[in-house]
């Protein structure tokens, strides 16, 4: 193969992960390239300003976007199957919602590796951040990091709601969830007036990895925009290096040490692309078999949502609108499902996603979910879009879940009406399987498509093949019990401290 140029280490996807991995690489001298379908929209107002997120996914911007259509879901009648990832430094970070939730050490113990080991979660997490709020166990958060997590103000509403909601897990349901400072630093259920995002504290704006490592801590790390990656190449099992397309021309690209997929859940993708896959099906597309593994692109999992309208009085929300998140969300809690469920099933938010004073909305958001999905491909030419099943409420349970969900939300709203002057809900929740069904909606946390245990090992090595590495989150086993940009950040990390033994790293 002649290769036009030649480097230890290509990363597929300047996103969320391989942002982070790249700078990491760069920062302590190792020679990589980063290679994006997407360009630099740092300075884009559309994509500093939070409060753009919900219009340019509606728009489907694709100078943004990588988009994409899953299959219809008969269990949901809510446009809940289509799919939009970042196509654009910063992946994700650059288009989500801000959200910092860490995720909880339960359940990256499952994970294993690295993961298992809560001392370097914790101090991952601590070395990321600088962190603006309070904290019950403030040696846990960090304060000269790249990333900017700033806590929410206290509102009244907020307030209320947690109050109500600890009332009624507790005499309704048996269920006792400790009120913290900060939900980040318990290994658990728990409930909080106060969430954290990604923002910046003096001009209010986003914080995705593009701006705090590349802009922020002036990297230079070399990522080649428009760049969009076809497949790996391979002689016999170990990989050699990248072709991709930049500006019409195709090119290929040497990696002498590791090839490492970055690229969300089209990660998946590139390895089928790049034969390694299910042989039968890879076959009738025909691709050549480099590997075969039935499970690269199953498991897929998704968090979804489920949205109460509330009217509440004016001067509970009224300041919220133009506080500090877009969303002015407060009331934030993990707990775990009230018919013994495992330790973090339910997530409630009381929020203003109207922004409309005098109206809230309770978001129940359902972390733990059973239904599984897969994505795959359907033709060989590796631009050709790619296959969506969601397969959301295909496990019975998950809908008897959230059932049981509306059932707290309107015990919970009851409450308030009771206690609070001007308290009411506006959504009908009499019939819930028919709530569920017409309301349910997915958030965007697409996970386990290369995961780790069945497509990677714990050290994120792809099973079956040489020199090829998944580090972003599809390689999750098991969902985070919330969102999931910072453990994104997280699994950077270990895929650095995996490729270089560097464990006192730093930014």
């Amino acid at each position: 193969m002649a290769f036009e140029e030649r480097h230890d280490y290509v990363i597929v996807g300047a996103g969320t992960s391989g942002i982070t991995l790249g700078y990491l690489l760069e920062r302590y001298r190792k020679d990589v390239v980063v290679l994006e379908a997407g360009e630099d929209k740092d300075d884009d107002p559309n994509i500093r300003d939070l409060k753009s997120f919900y219009g340019l996914e509606a728009q489907y911007r694709n100078e943004y976007f990588w988009l994409e259509n899953g299959r219809p879901n008969p269990r949901m009648t809510s446009d809940g199957n289509h799919y939009s990832g970042g196509r654009i430094w910063g992946g994700c970070s650059s288009i989500n919602e801000g959200w910092y939730w860490r995720g909880t050490q339960f359940v990256y113990d499952k994970w294993g590796g690295l993961f298992a080991d809560k001392l370097f979660c914790t101090d991952t997490f601590r070395k990321l951040e600088t962190f603006h709020g309070v904290s019950q166990n403030p040696e846990a958060r960090g304060d000269h990091g790249p990333f900017d997590v700033t806590q929410s103000p206290v509102y009244p509403i907020g307030r209320k709601f947690v109050a109500a909601l600890h009332s009624v897990l507790k005499n309704d349901y048996g269920i006792e969830v400790p009120i913290v400072d900060d939900l980040h630093t318990v290994n658990g259920p728990a409930l909080s007036v106060r969430s954290q995002h990604f923002v910046n504290l003096s001009d209010k704006k986003r914080v995705s990895t593009s701006v705090a490592l590349l802009k922020k801590r002036k990297s230079n790390l070399d990522i080649r925009s428009q760049s969009t990656v076809l497949n790996i190449l391979f002689e016999g099992k170990k990989a050699v290096g990248i072709r991709y397309i930049h500006q019409g021309e195709t090119k290929i690209i040497s990696a002498t040490k590791k090839v490492i997929v970055c690229a969300g859940p089209r990660s998946s993708c590139v390895l089928m692309h790049s034969g390694v896959g299910d042989e039968k099906h890879l076959s009738q597309l025909g691709i050549p078999i480099t590997y075969n593994n039935a499970e690269v692109g199953r498991n897929l999992t998704n968090h979804l949502l489920l949205l109460a309208r509330i009217r509440v009085p004016p001067e509970d929300n009224k300041d919220i609108a133009e506080a500090l998140h877009f969303k002015g969300l407060t009331g934030v809690t993990t707990f775990p499902d009230i018919k013994g469920g495992s330790l973090s099933d339910i997530d409630f938010e009381i929020t203003t996603l109207s922004l409309t004073p005098g109206e809230a909305i309770l978001a129940c958001f359902f972390v733990n979910p059973d239904s599984r999905g897969y994505i795959s491909i359907c033709s060989s030419d590796p631009l050709h879009p790619i296959v969506v099943e969601t397969n959301y409420l295909s496990a019975p349970e998950d809908i008897a879940k959230l059932e049981r969900a509306l059932e707290v939300v309107e015990k919970v709203t009851d409450k308030l009406c009771a206690e609070h002057k001007g308290y009411k809900r506006i959504s009908d929740l009499s019939d819930k399987s028919a709530y569920v069904k017409n309301n349910a909606v997915h958030v965007h946390h697409w996970t386990g498509t290369c995961q780790i245990g069945k497509v990677i090992d714990e050290r994120l090595d792809v099973l079956g093949v040489e020199n090829v590495m998944v580090a972003d989150t599809s390689s999750i086993p098991e969902i985070v019990r919330g969102h999931t940009y910072a453990p994104a950040l997280l699994i950077a990390a270990a895929a650095f401290v995996e490729l270089t033994g560097i464990r006192d790293w730093d930014f």
